[in-house]
Parts: structure tokens; sequence; C-alpha cells
């Protein structure tokens, strides 16, 4: 992996801002004496005004402070491992000197989030889970049982969708399990795996809260509110679509700026969200279900300034598909894991020169 950074900014326009320097431009222009002295007087005049108004004007001393500050918010998009994996999702979120790792990707031989937190020193965190598929919590496990991680707090949806799904009576809780390790070729799949997900945390003695819609936790100065979880699918959701529906769906808020992300609900499902009158506009988003599970009409219900989304692969199919309806929605800033690498936004606000900083470390 590269440790080369392209940095791409957004910068959104706030004209009052800049409101004085059409000023400074108009004083200058007027000022037109034929005398040298005069004309020295004047460059004078005007370096004298320039100072006076960057110290005095609370609009310049607004933007530079708030771009000078450290961001709001930090969300790190995590290049999650080789080609080979099959699919897989991981985002570390940061306020201050505060860390939550959202999901912990699929099995993966190069070990890229392990590896990503170490290099970076990061120790300390808490950890989240949006729902119990393989490809989001393999790597829970080894990071509670590894020493050089100090987890501060475990947030879980419920396990009741593992024990509903493996007794129905048309997935059985033997053909369920056998389906998942066939698939991701693991053995801590379904139900096993969740339950050493909490024996474990039991006996490092970590925290556990189970989340709900209307749970809330703090990330530093952020604030996470859990919007939507619908708990147990239905039968004619599917097999794979079954916890993905349990999704927890959760927006991070920091002063002005939030982050959305809705784990692998569909777009039904985001859809359902909003007739309920819940709020689900972000600045940025990550897309649903690794890039499936939105249109043109859920990029627009939520509006966010940036996106991205972790794909299983970048083959043309149904997630091609969806990325041309995204390109229609007018998604300019659009990243994807697969495809770019690690990729970080910081949060600065609304009010910043660059509310929204991106930085690239190429795959």
């Amino acid at each position: 992996m590269s440790n080369m950074k392209k940095d791409v900014t957004i910068n959104v326009s706030y004209p009052y801002m800049y409101a004085h320097e059409a000023g400074i431009e108009g004083i200058m222009n007027r000022l037109h004496y034929p005398d040298i002295l005069f004309r020295t007087i004047r460059k004078q005049l005007c370096c004298f005004l320039l100072i006076l108004i960057s110290v005095c004007s609370p609009f310049t001393s607004r933007a530079q402070n708030v771009q000078a500050a450290a961001p709001l918010l930090t969300v790190t998009a995590l290049d999650f491992g080789s080609e080979r994996v099959a699919g897989g999702e991981s985002v570390l979120v940061s306020s201050g000197s505060s860390y939550l790792l959202m999901d912990t990707a699929n099995n993966d031989d190069t070990n890229k989030v392990i590896r990503y937190l170490k290099s970076h020193h990061i120790r300390k965190l808490s950890l989240y889970l949006s729902h119990w598929h393989e490809d989001h919590f393999f790597y829970l496990w080894y990071i509670m049982d590894d020493p050089y991680f100090t987890v501060k707090h475990l947030y879980l949806p419920k396990t009741n969708v593992l024990k509903k799904y493996a007794g129905k009576s048309n997935h059985s809780q033997p053909w369920y399990e056998n389906a998942r390790r066939c698939w991701y070729g693991i053995p801590s799949a379904g139900l096993y795996g969740a339950k050493e997900i909490i024996k474990k945390a039991k006996k490092e003695k970590i925290p556990v809260t189970y989340l709900k819609k209307g749970s809330s936790f703090t990330i530093g100065k952020a604030r996470a509110e859990v919007l939507w979880n619908r708990g147990a699918g239905s039968r004619s959701d599917g097999f794979w679509d079954y916890l993905n529906e349990s999704s927890l769906v959760t927006k991070i808020t920091a002063s002005d700026m939030s982050f959305l992300t809705a784990g692998d609900v569909s777009r039904k499902t985001l859809k359902q969200i909003d007739k309920k009158q819940i709020s689900l506009q972000a600045d940025l988003y990550k897309l649903s279900h690794h890039g499936n599970g939105d249109t043109a009409a859920t990029i627009r219900m939520i509006r966010p300034s940036c996106a991205f989304y972790a794909d299983s692969t970048e083959k043309k199919g149904k997630a091609h598909r969806t990325r041309s309806r995204r390109k229609i929605a007018g998604m300019t800033h659009l990243y994807s894991v697969r495809k770019n690498g690690t990729v970080t936004f910081r949060l600065y606000g609304k009010h910043a020169h660059t509310p929204i900083r991106v930085s690239i470390i190429p795959r």
C-alpha cells in the first residue's frame, strides 16, 4: 500500500465571508492620485485598511479560526483487504482523541484493518457492529483479544434476529451455519460467532450496549443516534436480506456536520424511514449495502456533499447499474474503497473555508 496521499478539497462558497474583499478593491480602485507621494500614501493606507479589516472583521476571523482548528469529525473508510475478499466494510470515526470503529471487515490474509490501526497508534477505541454478517464483524473478536488494544465500549445490534432466523422451519440452524461457513470459509459464522463475541466481551470486562431505535452515545464531542432498527426481518426477505434489513441506521453529528451510515439496508427500508418523517439528511453518507442499496431517489433524500461505498467488486452488474443511477442523481464526490483505497473525510463545519477535506491513500 502506497504512503502517497492525494488531497482533494471540496469548497462550499459562502459569499458573505468575502464581502469585505469587494469593498477593499473598490477603495483601491477609487484612490487614483497622479502624484507619486499620494500613490505612496494610497498604498500605505490600503495596507493599513487590509490589516484593520483582517483583524476586526467577524467574517474573516470566523472562517480562519474554524479552518485552523482540528476537524469536528473525521471519518475514514478503510481499505479492508485484497481482491479475493468477498465483501467487507470498516469505517473509523474519530472526534478529538476518541475513536469508534464501525464494523471490522471480512476475513483477509493481509489483515489490513488491524494493521492500519496499529500503524496509526490507535490503542483505545470503541467498537460498533451494524448487523450480524461476517463481512462486517470478522475481526471484532480478534481486536478484543489483541493486548495492543483497549476496547472501551462495544455497541451491538440485538442477537434476537439470529435466533429467529436460525429457528425458521425453512432455515434450520445446521443449514444456516453450514451455508455461512461454505460462503466465507470461516468457522465463526452466525449464532456461534455472536456468542463468542459476547463471551469474549464479558471475559475482558468490556461494557456492552445493545442498540435499538432511539439509542444514542457519544464519540468525543460528537453524538451518535440510532434512527432505525427494524429488528427481525420477514420471511419474504430471503436468506441474505434477512439480516441486512435488521441493520442499524445511525447518524453521527458534530456541531453542524453529520455522517449517516445505514449498514446493509435496502432502498425499500430507506424510503420507509423517510415516510416516518425521520430526517436522513447528512453531509457525508456511506452508501448502504456496499453501494447496492441506493438509487437516485435515496441520494436526493439524503442530499450528501460526499459519499463513499465499500463494494465487493468492480465488475459490471448490479453495483455498476446502481452507480450509473447515482451519476444521474448528480453525486460528483463519490468514492469507492475498492477503487480508491483508504479514504479519509475531515469535516470542519459549514462555516469553514473548506467544510470537507478528502485525502486518499491509494491501493
